[in-house]
C-alpha cells in the first residue's frame, strides 16, 4: 500500500487475508483503486478493472494522495493529510473542492 501511495499508482486489490479487506475498503473509499473477490476473477475481469484504474478519478485521486503522503515526514503527519482529503460528504464521496479527491 505504502509504495503505491508514495508513486501514485492506482490499485486493484483482490483481499484474501487478515487485513487485506480493510485495506481494499480504503481503497475503494478514497478512489484510488478497485477490488474484487479472487475466487471469481476473470481474465476478462483483470483486464476491464486495468482499464478502469488508469482513467479519471483514479489517476488523478492516487496522484493527490502521493503528494499528500511525500509532504509529510511521518507517518502520523500523512495519515492526518489524507484523513482530511477523504472527508465523506453526504452521499459518501470525498470532496471535489480545490485539493479534494475526484469522483468521476
Amino acid at each position: 500500500m505504502r509504495e503505491a501511495l508514495l508513486l501514485g499508482v492506482p490499485r486493484i486489490i483482490f483481499p484474501f487475508g487478515v487485513d487485506q479487506s480493510g485495506n481494499a475498503a480504503r481503497v475503494r473509499r478514497v478512489r484510488v483503486g478497485l477490488s474484487g473477490d479472487i475466487r471469481m476473477v476473470t481474465a476478462d475481469t483483470i483486464s476491464s478493472m486495468l482499464r478502469e484504474v488508469e482513467r479519471p478519478p483514479f489517476r488523478k485521486n492516487a496522484a493527490r494522495l502521493s503528494k499528500l503522503v511525500r509532504a509529510h515526514s511521518n507517518c502520523e503527519d500523512a495519515v492526518a493529510g489524507i484523513e482530511g482529503a477523504c472527508v465523506d460528504d453526504a452521499q459518501g464521496f470525498p470532496p471535489q473542492e480545490e485539493g479534494g479527491l475526484e469522483n468521476r
